[in-house]
Order: C-alpha cells, then sequence, then structure tokens
C-alpha cells in the first residue's frame, strides 16, 4: 500500500518537471527567435555592376544600373561624388540622378565599401539657354538661341512641338525654324548634357492673310487700302518689292498705304513677325498725261478729243472743274469727251488710276448766240 501511494504521488512531480522542461523549451525557442535577423528580402552580398545606360549624362539625368545585389546600395559615385537619389527598382536594377559636381570617371555603388565599373561614365556639360531672338514670330521664323554648352544636341520644342529644322552653328549658337502647330510657350533645348529652358515664353504670332486690295491698281502718291487679316502687328508694306511710301495700321484687319516713288507692277506684300502675306499681282498705273486738245474751243455738247499717255480708266474728266460725259476710253492715249452744261473757259483735267493729269492749254468755251 505504501508503495502504490508512492507511486500515485510521484505522478504529478513527473508531470510538472515535463511541463517546467516544455515551458523552457518553448521559451527558448522564443528567445532564439528574436534574436535572429529580421529579413528584408535583400540581399547582403557585395553588389556587383554589369552594366549601366546611358555611359554619358548632364547633372540631372537618370542613369539606369543593372548587376547583383544593388538593393542595399546607400549610395553611388560619380568620379568620387556621391549621389544618394537611388531608386530601387529590383535587387538586380537600380536608378540614381547625375549629382551637382559630378566628374568623368569610374561609376561605384556605395555598400560598405565601394563597388567601381569597369566602363566610365562621361559626364557632359549642362547647356545654358541665354537669349532668343527674336522673342516673337510665327510659323518659318527663322529664331537666333544663343548660350553655352549647344554640343550635341538632340532635340529642339516651343512649347510641345518639336523643330524639325535647326543648325548648330557652335557650341553657343543654334539657329531654328519655328515649326507648324507651335504654341505660346518656353523654348527648350535638349542635348546630351541635359536641357537648357528659355527664360520667358515665345510668343508665337498669326501669320498675316490678305483678302482684298482697293483699289486693284494704283499709281505713285496713291492710297491703297488692304484688308485681311492678323495685320495688327505689320512692320512693313511693299508693292513690287519697294517698300511704301508711308502705310497706317487702322486695325487686326485693315491697312492704308501709300505708293511709293519707283514701284513696279508686281506682288503686293505685307510683313509682320508672324511672316509676310502677299497678294500675286498689283499693277501700278502710270501718271496719266495730257497733251493736246483736239478741239481746243467749242461750245456746250461739242465732243472733244484729249490725247497723251496713262488715260486709260479714266474716272473723271472735267472743263474747269465740271464734269463732262465720256464718249469714249478704250485706250491709253485718248479720251473723247462732250463739253457740258455749266463749262467756262479753263483747263481741262483728267484722273486716272495713275493720278491727275492737268492740260496746259486752256479749254475755251464758245457761246453761241441764236
Amino acid at each position: 500500500m505504501l508503495t502504490s501511494a508512492l507511486s500515485t504521488q510521484s505522478k504529478p512531480v513527473r508531470i510538472a518537471k515535463i511541463a517546467v522542461v516544455v515551458i523552457l523549451v518553448i521559451a527558448g525557442i522564443a528567445v532564439f527567435d528574436a534574436m535572429r535577423p529580421v529579413s528584408t528580402g535583400q540581399s547582403s552580398a557585395s553588389p556587383v555592376i554589369n552594366d549601366f545606360k546611358p555611359t554619358f549624362g548632364g547633372v540631372g539625368a537618370v542613369i539606369r544600373i543593372r548587376g547583383t545585389s544593388l538593393s542595399d546600395a546607400t549610395a553611388v559615385l560619380f568620379g568620387g561624388v556621391a549621389s544618394n537619389d537611388v531608386t530601387v527598382i529590383s535587387d538586380r536594377t537600380i536608378d540614381v540622378v547625375v549629382p551637382n559636381g559630378a566628374k568623368t570617371g569610374r561609376l561605384g555603388v556605395r555598400h560598405g565599401d565601394t563597388y567601381e565599373s569597369v566602363e566610365l561614365f562621361t559626364v557632359k556639360p549642362t547647356p545654358v539657354l541665354a537669349e532668343v531672338k527674336p522673342g516673337s514670330g510665327g510659323v518659318k521664323t527663322t529664331v537666333t538661341l544663343t548660350g553655352e554648352h549647344f554640343g550635341v544636341v538632340k532635340s529642339i520644342l516651343f512649347n510641345t512641338q518639336i523643330a524639325r529644322t535647326f543648325e548648330v552653328r557652335s557650341s553657343t549658337e543654334i539657329v531654328v525654324t519655328v515649326p507648324a502647330g507651335a504654341q505660346t510657350g518656353r523654348i527648350s533645348v535638349n542635348t546630351d548634357g541635359g536641357t537648357a529652358v528659355s527664360a520667358s515664353a515665345f510668343n508665337i504670332v498669326e501669320t498675316p492673310k490678305i483678302s482684298q486690295v482697293s483699289p486693284g491698281e494704283a499709281g505713285v502718291g496713291g492710297i491703297v487700302v488692304i484688308k485681311g487679316e492678323h495685320l495688327s502687328a505689320a512692320s512693313g508694306v511693299s508693292f513690287g518689292g519697294v517698300p511704301a511710301k508711308s502705310f497706317t495700321v487702322k486695325s487686326a484687319t485693315e491697312i492704308e498705304a501709300t505708293v511709293p516713288d519707283g514701284a513696279q507692277t508686281g506682288s503686293l506684300s505685307v510683313s509682320t513677325a508672324g511672316g509676310t502675306a502677299t497678294r500675286p499681282r498689283f499693277k501700278i498705273a502710270g501718271v496719266p498725261v495730257i497733251l493736246e486738245l483736239r478741239l481746243a474751243y467749242g461750245g456746250v455738247g461739242s465732243v472733244v478729243a484729249i490725247t497723251g499717255s496713262n488715260l486709260l480708266r479714266a474716272s473723271s474728266v472735267t472743263f474747269n472743274g465740271v464734269p463732262a460725259f465720256v464718249v469714249s476710253n478704250t485706250t491709253s492715249r485718248q479720251i473723247r469727251v462732250v463739253v457740258p452744261v455749266g463749262a467756262t473757259t479753263g483747263p481741262v483735267t483728267v484722273v486716272t488710276p495713275g493720278g491727275t493729269a492737268v492740260s496746259g492749254e486752256r479749254f475755251a468755251v464758245l457761246s453761241f448766240q441764236p
């Protein structure tokens, strides 16, 4: 009975010992787990650079580096100058921005020690766009850009429109043509060293248009009315290539211009900052000249032949200021008219698109008595 009682009493003791051991084991596992480093999913091996692109660029350019164990990189060095602007794409790929002060040299990834590439990274100077002339213009306007470091120009944009035609004359000068579809905005020059942007917007001026010219023929000193669109910024008017004697911009749709000395039949042009509008053929009328009156005298109702030059398309003939009826005016050499009622002795005047002619002799008006 004693043995049995002792056996029965020892069972709880053994169970208690087993429970203590289990608790200690569980606690030990917990302590071990707490002491283990938390996994970040990143490699702790030394980074290796396989390649990077592009192999050149200016400050601010984004460079993509490929290799292994790159996710733990704390910085990337360009010729010894560190960039902390690093974006981890994966353990094998990172992007980095070229920092201020970067130097041409080997590219290195910092992770404890620095691991350098075999290939050199070439730092290109950042372009500077200092001046734009002119500061406004229309499509096809030639614009000169001056600045620095225009080495390898990849593209030029007017606002968001790409210029199709440009010439890099030197590292400090570019000549570019305003492209179709360009809108007012800043000009950007993209080079292998980065992008330069103009300090102010380039103003796109609408191209002028000519819809009507009145009269369609005029002589030296004649006033011509030009109608159209986008004429308010007119900088010049020319007749057959000869600048107008004067012109007045009445509105965005109308200009008055005076035909200049030496003007020849040809195109009539209006120039603005937005371009040039041209009327293909504008006729310059010759100044009319009266050489002779045939008859030099007569009564009311008499028919008089006026001879000379450039007399065609006469708009009026007067006898000492009194309008006469034109019988015929089919050539530039002669006009036949009827002496009007109320005419008095005096000069004969003929007005044509080319100007005004006055006879050198006086026409004598005769009175007939019944």
